[in-house]
């Protein structure tokens, strides 16, 4: 997705997005239980939303990214879901998309909603 993201940013220069680098990737749990404490302590919160993007005026998107259900269930947890309905709460548009794409996709439509001019295609 950072890539898609980059070549977005061609397309769109006012749009703005991010990753939320909440996840715990240690190669074992000794290292997984290291990092998260100090993940912890540095205020990182668990469930935050994957990615965030902005596109002046009004445009605030959370998306929360799980596998594509081709690969396995993954669902969103409480907390995953928590974090949505506080950002939907805030004006937030948000999504629980499978994979890259259908993120790709629904930022992409909530662009055009606000009358964004997505054209070409082929940037994305």
């Amino acid at each position: 997705m950072n890539s898609w993201l980059e070549r977005t940013r061609l397309a769109f220069p006012d749009l703005r997005g991010f990753h939320v680098p909440n996840e715990n990737p240690g190669r074992n749990k000794a290292e997984r239980m290291r990092l998260g404490a100090l993940r912890r302590r540095m205020g990182v919160k668990s469930g935050v939303s994957d990615w965030l993007f902005f596109y002046p005026p009004n445009v605030r998107i959370a998306i929360e990214l799980k596998v594509p259900e081709t690969v396995r269930k993954a669902y969103p947890s409480k907390e995953e879901r928590e974090w949505l309905a506080a950002f939907e709460s805030c004006g937030f548009r948000v999504a629980v998309c499978r994979g890259w794409r259908q993120a790709q996709a629904f930022v992409i439509a909530e662009l055009k909603k606000e009358g964004v001019n997505v054209e070409p295609p082929s940037l994305f």
